[in-house]
Protein backbone atom coordinates (compact mmCIF):
# COMPACT_ATOMS: atom_id res chain seq x y z
CA UNK A 1 0.00 0.00 0.00
CA UNK A 2 3.22 2.38 0.70
CA UNK A 3 4.55 1.80 -2.41
CA UNK A 4 0.84 2.06 -4.39
CA UNK A 5 0.94 5.80 -2.81
CA UNK A 6 4.72 6.53 -3.10
CA UNK A 7 3.87 5.70 -6.61
CA UNK A 8 0.88 8.07 -6.76
CA UNK A 9 3.10 10.94 -5.33
CA UNK A 10 1.61 10.36 -1.89
CA UNK A 11 4.01 9.58 1.09
CA UNK A 12 3.00 7.83 4.17
CA UNK A 13 4.15 6.73 7.08
CA UNK A 14 3.17 4.30 9.97
CA UNK A 15 2.88 5.87 13.31
CA UNK A 16 1.29 3.39 15.64
CA UNK A 17 1.08 -0.71 14.85
CA UNK A 18 0.73 -3.47 17.72
CA UNK A 19 0.59 -2.18 21.01
CA UNK A 20 0.79 -4.32 24.60
CA UNK A 21 -2.39 -4.81 26.31
CA UNK A 22 -0.29 -2.24 29.01
CA UNK A 23 0.31 0.09 27.14
CA UNK A 24 -3.24 0.61 25.94
CA UNK A 25 -4.43 0.29 29.63
CA UNK A 26 -1.70 3.32 30.45
CA UNK A 27 -3.26 5.43 27.05
CA UNK A 28 -6.57 4.69 28.30
CA UNK A 29 -6.26 5.90 31.79
CA UNK A 30 -3.99 9.02 30.55
CA UNK A 31 -7.26 9.94 28.53
CA UNK A 32 -9.64 9.44 31.12
CA UNK A 33 -7.36 11.23 33.53
CA UNK A 34 -6.97 14.50 31.14
CA UNK A 35 -10.66 14.67 30.76
CA UNK A 36 -11.61 14.24 34.16
CA UNK A 37 -12.65 10.59 34.16
CA UNK A 38 -14.58 10.99 31.41
CA UNK A 39 -14.18 8.28 28.09
CA UNK A 40 -14.19 11.04 25.62
CA UNK A 41 -14.07 7.84 22.66
CA UNK A 42 -10.37 8.86 21.67
CA UNK A 43 -8.59 6.08 22.95
CA UNK A 44 -10.42 2.69 23.05
CA UNK A 45 -10.52 0.55 25.92
CA UNK A 46 -8.20 -2.06 27.02
CA UNK A 47 -8.75 -5.36 25.78
CA UNK A 48 -10.85 -3.84 22.57
CA UNK A 49 -8.29 -1.72 20.55
CA UNK A 50 -7.65 -3.15 16.91
CA UNK A 51 -3.90 -1.94 17.74
CA UNK A 52 -3.48 -4.61 20.68
CA UNK A 53 -4.70 -7.46 17.64
CA UNK A 54 -2.18 -6.78 15.70
CA UNK A 55 -4.50 -5.72 12.84
CA UNK A 56 -4.84 -2.10 13.86
CA UNK A 57 -2.18 0.73 12.07
CA UNK A 58 -2.67 4.55 12.95
CA UNK A 59 -1.22 6.05 8.68
CA UNK A 60 -0.03 9.38 8.69
CA UNK A 61 1.62 11.87 6.46
CA UNK A 62 4.89 13.68 7.29
CA UNK A 63 2.89 17.10 8.43
CA UNK A 64 1.38 14.99 11.32
CA UNK A 65 4.45 13.25 13.17
CA UNK A 66 4.94 14.66 16.57
CA UNK A 67 1.60 16.16 16.08
CA UNK A 68 -1.91 15.36 17.92
CA UNK A 69 -4.35 13.53 15.35
CA UNK A 70 -7.18 15.34 13.85
CA UNK A 71 -9.94 14.42 11.81
CA UNK A 72 -8.59 17.29 9.59
CA UNK A 73 -6.31 14.44 8.35
CA UNK A 74 -9.02 13.27 6.39
CA UNK A 75 -9.28 16.44 3.90
CA UNK A 76 -5.55 15.92 3.62
CA UNK A 77 -4.13 14.58 -0.09
CA UNK A 78 -2.78 11.53 2.12
CA UNK A 79 -5.89 11.06 4.23
CA UNK A 80 -8.09 11.22 0.89
CA UNK A 81 -5.82 8.73 -0.79
CA UNK A 82 -6.09 6.30 2.23
CA UNK A 83 -9.89 6.02 1.97
CA UNK A 84 -9.69 5.92 -2.01
CA UNK A 85 -7.36 3.16 -2.02
CA UNK A 86 -6.80 1.28 1.51
CA UNK A 87 -9.32 -1.15 0.23
CA UNK A 88 -7.73 -2.53 -2.38
CA UNK A 89 -5.15 -4.27 0.46
CA UNK A 90 -7.53 -5.31 2.90
CA UNK A 91 -7.62 -2.58 4.94
CA UNK A 92 -10.65 -0.43 6.16
CA UNK A 93 -10.79 3.00 7.66
CA UNK A 94 -12.01 1.77 11.20
CA UNK A 95 -13.78 4.97 12.51
CA UNK A 96 -15.83 6.88 9.89
CA UNK A 97 -17.90 9.80 10.30
CA UNK A 98 -21.19 8.80 9.73
CA UNK A 99 -20.69 5.41 11.87
CA UNK A 100 -19.47 6.99 14.93
CA UNK A 101 -22.85 5.88 16.60
CA UNK A 102 -22.00 2.76 15.74
CA UNK A 103 -18.36 2.18 16.89
CA UNK A 104 -18.48 4.35 19.75
CA UNK A 105 -15.26 5.85 17.84
CA UNK A 106 -15.11 9.24 17.04
CA UNK A 107 -14.10 9.62 13.70
CA UNK A 108 -10.34 8.44 12.83
CA UNK A 109 -9.17 8.82 9.14
CA UNK A 110 -5.55 7.89 9.92
CA UNK A 111 -6.85 4.29 11.78
CA UNK A 112 -6.84 1.37 9.32
CA UNK A 113 -8.58 -2.08 10.09
CA UNK A 114 -7.00 -4.71 8.51
CA UNK A 115 -9.70 -7.47 7.55
CA UNK A 116 -8.36 -8.93 3.93
CA UNK A 117 -8.82 -8.06 0.26
CA UNK A 118 -12.66 -9.98 -0.24
CA UNK A 119 -14.08 -8.34 3.04
CA UNK A 120 -12.31 -5.06 3.02
CA UNK A 121 -14.02 -4.87 -1.10
CA UNK A 122 -17.74 -5.64 0.85
CA UNK A 123 -17.55 -3.39 3.23
CA UNK A 124 -16.77 -1.00 0.80
CA UNK A 125 -19.76 -2.17 -1.23
CA UNK A 126 -22.12 -2.11 1.07
CA UNK A 127 -20.75 1.46 3.15
CA UNK A 128 -20.64 -0.97 6.27
CA UNK A 129 -18.37 -0.16 9.60
CA UNK A 130 -16.79 -3.32 11.05
CA UNK A 131 -19.82 -4.09 13.58
CA UNK A 132 -22.27 -3.89 10.68
CA UNK A 133 -19.82 -6.45 8.81
CA UNK A 134 -19.69 -8.52 12.40
CA UNK A 135 -23.73 -7.99 12.57
CA UNK A 136 -24.39 -9.37 8.85
CA UNK A 137 -22.41 -12.41 9.05
CA UNK A 138 -23.08 -13.85 12.38
CA UNK A 139 -27.09 -13.14 11.51
CA UNK A 140 -26.12 -15.34 8.66
CA UNK A 141 -24.23 -18.30 10.62
CA UNK A 142 -27.12 -18.08 12.81
CA UNK A 143 -29.29 -18.97 9.97
CA UNK A 144 -27.41 -21.19 8.76
CA UNK A 145 -27.39 -23.21 11.76
CA UNK A 146 -30.95 -23.08 12.38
Amino acid sequence: MFEAAKADGISLYAHSGYRSYRTQKTMYYNRLKKNNGKDDGVVAVPGSSDHQTGLGIDVINKAGIGKKFTSAFGKTKEGIWLAEHCWDFGFIIRYQKEKEDLTEIIYEPWHLRYVGIQVSEYIRQKNYCLEEFTNEWQQAVFEFEN
